[in-house]
């Protein structure tokens, strides 16, 4: 899908919070692969606007990773953003608690250069991959 506005972009993400895979015994994890610029970080925010953060939603850079309260959909309770770039090392999601998190029920959690952790990502997690096509326009696809 080519994305060519933030309006196109919040569009998306609401049909794609309508359609997150639940998980009854943890929380729901979705991948957020792409290059720096593609729109991730924006993604996750228009993300948090739908579940009803009132937080301001920055990148997670240099803290790694940021958890939030949902206010406006009762499928989840809480918010993660992670973002693993600075992870040398798959074994360094501990200092996220990593385990404690993918265990959390209703709990939604995106992941930000996912490859950083490796097998850490459970099989069938759906995966959303954006490009860089230009200044305004990103395309966009979700593999599962």
């Amino acid at each position: 899908m080519i994305i060519r506005s933030i309006s196109e972009l919040k569009t998306f993400a609401k049909e794609v919070v309508d359609a997150f895979p639940l998980k009854e015994d943890g929380a729901t994890i979705v991948t957020l692969d792409g290059d720096l610029g593609s729109g991730k970080t924006t993604f996750s925010q228009c993300v948090a606007a739908i579940l009803g953060v009132s937080e301001q939603v920055q990148s997670p850079t240099f803290v790694i990773m940021k958890s939030y309260e949902v206010k406006n959909d009762p499928r989840f309770n809480n918010f993660f953003h992670i973002d693993a770039y600075r992870f040398d090392h798959p074994e360094e999601a501990h200092q996220i608690r990593w385990n404690d998190i993918v265990g959390t029920p209703k709990a939604l959690v995106l992941v930000e250069w996912p490859e950083k952790l490796g097998e850490k990502i459970p099989a069938g997690t759906m995966r959303i991959c954006f490009s860089f096509v230009d200044e305004t326009t990103r395309e966009v696809s979700i593999v599962e």
